[in-house]
């Protein structure tokens, strides 16, 4: 991919990217985060009245009043969470179906040598690959604004109880929060370029099916493209990926071993620095306990929206590059018009030369000069390289000199 996938400042973890691409009406966001702040908010209320039922566990009467409202909470946070992911569910599907269109539409008006400079190999795993990882990530951020809004208000509850063991916990996932922001660094540039690999084997192996034929009955040309180009590559992409899975599995294990440094801070230091009593000190204990599923979404939601905003700037990146190659077409012109009747085709000092790419440097064909006549049988031959795809393509004004 071009330099400016590497060149990219923006950190991985960013909800916003990924909003941005999926939302086609701005007033979807606010919509969307009313909901997940209603689905945190009622979470947290379940939590408060689970603490506050616990305390009369020793009375066998049930308490109706509790009963109902846990029934009446389940209920709406059934509706919010079923509201947020059939939302983001549409929004994913809508926008990726739009960008294909728009990407199948201005492939349709790309020159040639545009279309082959990007390759079809790249055009295809955006399409399929990339808009994959879009859409996990973004039923993973569906997962997880919720319950990160269902810790933050199980803070504030925690609080309510007793300040320093809000303290403890604040200290915590700070330093949780630093850690792994420290490694998201690291993980957006490894996705980059894991990414990267995965587009670059996916070409060499499009190579390998088109030409599958000539590699069969040619050993050594077979021989020379694994040996010198494949398994190079393949080994590659085995580091890339595993330096970006690495970094994934060490985000989600600091951040797990910050959680259980705060339950022994809670259960064995909370009572030596503070006034507490036991009801105190199980309610803190069932609250931390409470967010240990909340804390492994979140802890599962970061590197899916990590891998997806790396997906984003993919699909960016080649859409500007088909905007950048669109041919300028006349309105009313026909691509081809067969003329009823012909005596003979002329070239005469036709030349075309093939611009500097980044991998090889530019060369010319031609100059041509050629009379064919009506009802001529003519064979074109020649060795690699010499121009006879090119002359094919002139003639076909696939390309114009």
């Amino acid at each position: 991919m071009s330099n400016s996938l590497d060149n990219a400042k923006s950190p991985s973890f960013d909800p916003d990217k990924l909003l941005e691409f999926i939302l086609d009406n701005p007033k979807s966001k606010p919509l969307l985060i009313v909901a997940s702040i209603a689905c945190g908010l009622i979470n947290a209320l379940i939590l408060v009245l689970i603490n506050d039922a616990a305390k009369d566990f020793d009375n066998p009467e049930l308490d109706a009043r509790l009963f109902v409202i846990f029934l009446l909470l389940i209920a709406l946070y059934f509706l919010s969470r079923r509201y947020i992911t059939h939302k983001i569910s549409n929004l994913v599907q809508t926008s990726i179906y739009q960008y294909r269109r728009r990407v199948l539409a201005r492939v349709r008006e790309l020159k040639l040598l545009a279309f082959e400079d990007i390759g079809k190999a790249q055009i295809l795993s955006v399409l399929s690959e990339k808009t994959e990882l879009i859409s996990h990530g973004a039923h993973k951020l569906a997962e997880g604004f919720p319950v990160t809004i269902l810790l933050v208000f199980s803070f504030v509850y925690i609080a309510t109880i007793s300040k320093m063991a809000f303290v403890l916990v604040f200290i915590c996932m700070l330093c949780s929060m630093v850690s792994v922001q420290i490694m998201l660094k690291s993980l957006h540039k490894s996705l980059q370029q894991a990414l990267t690999k995965e587009g670059e084997y996916l070409e060499y192996m499009q190579h390998v099916i088109n030409g599958f034929n000539e590699l069969k009955i040619n050993r050594t040309k077979s021989d020379d493209l694994c040996v010198n180009y494949m398994d190079p590559l393949s080994e590659d992409t085995l580091q890339q990926n595993l330096a970006a899975d690495i970094t994934i599995v060490n985000v989600q294990l600091y951040a797990q071993n910050y959680f259980y440094i705060l339950m022994a801070a809670i259960v064995f230091l909370l009572p030596q620095i503070t006034q507490i009593n036991g009801d105190e000190i199980m309610s803190v204990t069932t609250s931390v306990l409470y967010i240990i599923g909340p804390l492994v979404i979140v802890l599962d939601m970061i590197p899916s929206v990590a891998r997806a905003n790396v997906a984003v700037d993919f699909l960016r990146e080649l859409e500007n590059k088909l905007i950048a190659a669109q041919e300028v077409t006349e309105p009313a012109r026909e691509v081809f018009s067969a003329p009823n009747y012909f005596d003979q085709l002329m070239l005469s000092k036709v030349v075309f030369h093939y611009p500097d790419t980044e991998q090889s440097r530019g060369f010319s064909v031609g100059p041509f000069e050629l009379n064919i006549k009506r009802g001529e049988l003519i064979f074109i031959r020649g060795g690699n390289g010499s121009g006879k795809s090119t002359f094919f393509k002139i003639v076909n004004r696939l390309i114009r000199t």
